[in-house]
């Protein structure tokens, strides 16, 4: 699979299934250096994140809502807003997400 690698190199995104036009969902594996953050744009309307912590801790920040979690624990947010992700920890942290899309009306 493909791995997209920020500016800094500091967070990567390895689209694991990505979307194709019969699947409304995508998953990823995403790492996060230590420390380091990642500001997301909004998707589009509707769209949903279901996030597992794998290794680490973070923080998800999706509009004014904060979230700390730890290796094993599980979120699902709305990311048709502003989000981040912030590793708290001296260490890489690991996350699969799955990324579901509303059907589309047309």
């Amino acid at each position: 699979a493909k791995v997209l690698t920020s500016r800094e190199g500091k967070f990567t995104s390895r689209a694991l299934f990505p979307f194709d036009s019969p699947r409304r969902f995508e998953f990823y594996e995403l790492r996060l250096s230590p420390r380091s953050e990642e500001q997301a744009d909004p998707h589009a309307p509707g769209t949903i994140e279901n996030l597992v912590v794998s290794a680490g801790s973070v923080e998800i920040q999706a509009e004014n809502e904060r979230y700390v979690l730890e290796a094993g624990d599980a979120i699902v947010f709305h990311a048709d807003v502003p989000h981040a992700y912030r590793n708290l920890g001296e260490r890489d942290a690991v996350m699969y997400l799955v990324m579901t899309y509303v059907e589309s009306m047309g």
